[in-house]
């Protein structure tokens, strides 16, 4: 319990800190997804204009004809999930480590003030 004479530990900086901490995360999630979507839409794509549609994914393999298309269109998209990836993992660790931070410093002035953090 806080009674009205302690301090308040949790500064203007500490909320400016959680917010760009919060907002990466949310940042993060929308590029997984949006790189998500992308790689269905481009998927798609390349099948509408390559004009396969009527040919299935399984004898499109077996194709030697069309194996360098078929061997692009899926490096392609597995480097825009790749991608997606890395930059939901960068977000959320900046995040993550926004958020220690807050904490640790929270935490160092409760025990300074010799309170304790429940």
């Amino acid at each position: 319990m806080t009674d009205s004479s302690s301090p308040d530990f949790f500064t203007k900086k500490h909320a400016r800190l959680t917010i760009i901490a919060r907002v990466a995360s949310v940042f993060a999630w929308v590029i997984l997804v949006a790189k998500i979507f992308l790689v269905i839409w481009y998927f798609i794509q390349q099948f509408i204009v390559a004009d396969v549609g009527h040919i299935t994914l399984i004898q499109l393999w077996q194709s030697s004809l069309d194996m360098a298309w078929f061997g692009s269109l899926i490096v392609n998209n597995l480097v825009n999930l790749l991608e997606g990836f890395v930059w939901w993992l960068v977000l959320k660790g900046i995040a993550m480590g926004l958020l220690m931070i807050v904490e640790t410093d929270v935490n160092y002035r409760l025990s300074k003030e010799g309170g304790a953090n429940e």
